[in-house]
């Protein structure tokens, strides 16, 4: 019980609300969105540019992330460059920041991500007193190849001198000297973002240790410790880069020594792990150096995931150290904001002699869906107007296919709903992530379906583009019907996901809440149709939720919703409570075993 009590506390600690985050100041960036000012570079307010060859810079309404209006650049022909500042940004010195961009680029190369001569990237100028250029702060490059909207994020550090920032966009068409052709190109850019970051401090929880599992939330123990020296999945160990020796200053006695003289390589790569939650996170790591004279780094630790790239570095300085052949703790914050693996590499320049011993990673808030947005504005992608959710037939079902989703959903039963019926199945599998495999590349795709059905989803490893497609499928008059299941409901992150408003139901949290078990099983009845059902028709296990305003119960297990179906804009959404498993006593049947399951699915989908 204590256990439990503590695992809940923990987890009430870290989440966030939109309207709560207090760790982030204001953006800094005027007209950063672009939204109040329209035309080209002469007008843009906020901006000015130098450039060279045939370029065009302004506004663009057809094309954007978030709002009206986006900034277009756009390169017609090689040996044409565009650099775009923003005005001059107060800032203080020696504080650290969240920038973020968002970018699409359409041309640059033939390929995904080769380089042709054309490029694009983004950065912070650091500037003094007088406005007297310092530094510079890159985060993650841009690709080179076409891409839809995306977003680069990090936190970046102003120098200690710093009075004055300012944001910088680079586009440079050498096309025609790579590759012997003009590509003419375009970048648009929407949200940037430039703002101040307060760190959380360290809850006391990373002190003890952490629980590995929490009932509901199907993530490994909150706090990730990795002692190096015994660290069997990491690759690397007796490379020309590095050894394990033996250390008495560690907790296991032993450590990785960076080989002086090795030239610069990959000391240790950690496996892909599986995703983990949205949210801010802290990176702890402890190193000494056999020689701490001059201020070079001579080794550095990246974390990247799989969607958002670098997610931070960290540079192991000679001059931070207090004295030589002692530990010294580095700590550095990062944002987990997709859904995709995650992994560590760390590297050494090969020119001095060092060791690291322990990484702790751990989370100090972890983000809902709506937090996420107020951070990164337009991080849910937009749907164009003009795409309606498919009404003609044949019909065309998409099914997100969880564990047992054919017990709910039987293909060849929805298959004899009428001719040239045609099924979609989203796969969905768990291996270094929960992923899913299929997923359509449009929205022109996404919405070309009659139902969508999600069967025992976890929506947490769903990204939040696609969470937002089927809001808008279903607010623009699409039909969803979803099945629970040992990943379902308050199981899979659907209370406060960025879909929670469209569902009909309020949904408990997990904790002792969620479940309804019927010892011996518990008869379905009608509440909206007037059809008898078997007697030996019994659900084992339920959901438990609570209807919401206007929403209708139309099947009930005992006394609790079996089925409810709810409006959201001109669309529908029903919800089906009864999980697809369970032992049933002798004479009954589970529910989806039954002829009468049938009868009610086909009520579900055609209405009749």
């Amino acid at each position: 019980m204590r256990k439990l009590f503590f695992s809940v506390l923990i987890l009430f600690i870290l989440r966030t609300s939109a309207g709560e985050i207090k760790f982030l100041g204001k953006n800094l960036v005027r007209y950063g969105d672009f939204e109040k000012i329209k035309g080209n570079i002469e007008n843009l307010k906020g901006w000015r540019a130098s450039f060279r060859g045939e370029v065009e810079i302004k506004t663009d309404e057809e094309v954007k992330l978030k709002g009206k209006r986006s900034l277009k650049i756009f390169t017609k022909t090689s040996n044409s460059y565009v650099n775009l500042y923003s005005n001059f940004i107060s800032v203080n010195g020696n504080k650290i920041y969240l920038f973020s961009i968002g970018f699409k680029q359409k041309g640059f190369s033939s390929g995904k991500d080769k380089y042709e001569g054309v490029s694009s990237s983004s950065r912070v100028d650091w500037f003094d007193k007088n406005k007297k250029f310092i530094s510079s702060s890159y985060i993650s490059r841009f690709p080179y190849g076409a891409t839809n909207w995306d977003l680069r994020d990090g936190f970046v550090k102003s120098p200690e001198n710093s009075v004055y920032a300012r944001v910088c966009i680079s586009v440079s068409n050498n096309s025609k000297k790579i590759i012997g052709k003009d590509i003419p190109s375009t970048l648009w850019v929407d949200c940037i973002q430039l703002r101040e970051y307060f760190p959380p401090e360290t809850p006391e929880w990373i002190k003890i240790e952490a629980p590995a599992e929490i009932e509901g939330f199907p993530y490994q123990k909150p706090l990730k410790k990795f002692v190096l020296g015994i660290e069997t999945d990491f690759r690397g160990k007796g490379s020309k880069w590095c050894k394990v020796v033996y250390d008495r200053d560690t907790e296991s006695k032993t450590s990785i020594y960076a080989i002086p003289d090795s030239g610069k390589g990959i000391v240790l790569h950690s496996p892909y792990f599986s995703a983990l939650p949205s949210g801010l996170y802290r990176v702890q790591i402890r190193v000494k150096a056999e020689d701490i004279s001059g201020k070079e780094p001579f080794g550095f630790v990246n974390i990247s995931s799989q969607f958002s790239k670098e997610r931070l570095k960290i540079e192991f300085v000679s001059s931070v150290f207090p004295e030589k052949n002692k530990y010294f703790w580095f700590e550095k914050d990062f944002i987990l904001r997709d859904t995709g693996w995650w992994a560590i590499v760390i590297r050494t320049y090969g020119k001095k002699g060092w060791f690291i011993d322990t990484i702790k990673i751990f989370p100090l808030i972890e983000f809902d869906d709506n937090t996420l947005i107020e951070i990164y504005p337009g991080i849910e992608g937009e749907v164009p107007e003009r795409i309606k959710p498919r009404k003609e037939k044949p019909y065309r079902f998409m099914i997100f296919a969880g564990l047992f989703y054919d017990r709910i959903f039987p293909d060849e039963f929805l298959k004899s709903l009428g001719e040239n019926v045609k099924i979609k199945k989203i796969q969905v599998f768990r291996g270094r992530s929960m992923s899913f495999s299929g997923l359509p590349e449009t929205p022109e795709e996404f919405f070309n379906y009659n139902v969508i059905f999600l069967a025992n989803i976890n929506v947490r490893s769903l990204p939040l583009l696609y969470k937002n497609y089927l809001k808008e499928y279903v607010k623009r008059g699409g039909k969803l019907i979803i099945s629970g299941g040992q990943q379902g409901y308050e199981r899979g992150g659907w209370k406060r996901s960025f879909i929670e408003d469209i569902l009909p139901v309020n949904i408990e949290d997990s904790f002792g809440k969620g479940i309804v078990k019927f010892e011996k099983g518990e008869n379905i009845s009608p509440e909206r149709f007037p059809m008898s059902l078997s007697q030996n028709m019994v659900v084992c296990y339920l959901h438990k939720v609570k209807e919401k305003k206007k929403s209708e119960i139309i099947f009930k297990c005992g006394k609790y919703p079996f089925i409810v179906s709810g409006n959201y804009g001109k669309g529908s959404v029903i919800c089906i409570l009864g999980m697809p498993f369970g032992i049933s006593e002798k004479g009954k049947l589970l529910f989806f075993e039954s002829k009468d399951w049938r009868k009610i699915l086909k009520i579900l989908i055609t209405g009749g």
